[in-house]
């Protein structure tokens, strides 16, 4: 099933795509997000616990890019843990539907 069915969204890579100059900018993520969405940021074995204070390193593009458009925007963000740890672009299927 595609997540779209679902009204899901599944981030880009975070690497802006080559545009022609005579193109307009097309808006960027932050500029799309509803004001209800929640950023989501998958880990790898790492649970995280309402009011656990934790440092957490990321390494993923695509998890620096959300946890800096949470920071831009005072938005708060949603970890959710990953099914398998192998995967370095999870779909919204490689994770579990219950997080913190």
């Amino acid at each position: 099933m595609e997540p779209e069915q679902y009204g899901l969204r599944v981030a880009d890579s975070g690497v802006p795509p080559v545009q022609n100059a005579a193109e307009p900018a097309a808006p960027t993520t932050a500029d799309t997000l509803p004001p209800d969405a929640l950023i989501l940021i998958s880990t790898r074995n790492l649970v995280l616990f309402p009011g656990t204070v934790l440092p957490v390193t990321l390494g993923r593009q695509r998890s620096i890019v959300a946890a800096q458009t949470a920071i831009r925007l005072n938005r708060p963000v949603g970890h959710v843990l990953q099914r398998d740890v192998t995967h370095d672009d999870p779909l919204p299927a490689d994770l579990y539907s219950i997080s913190t």
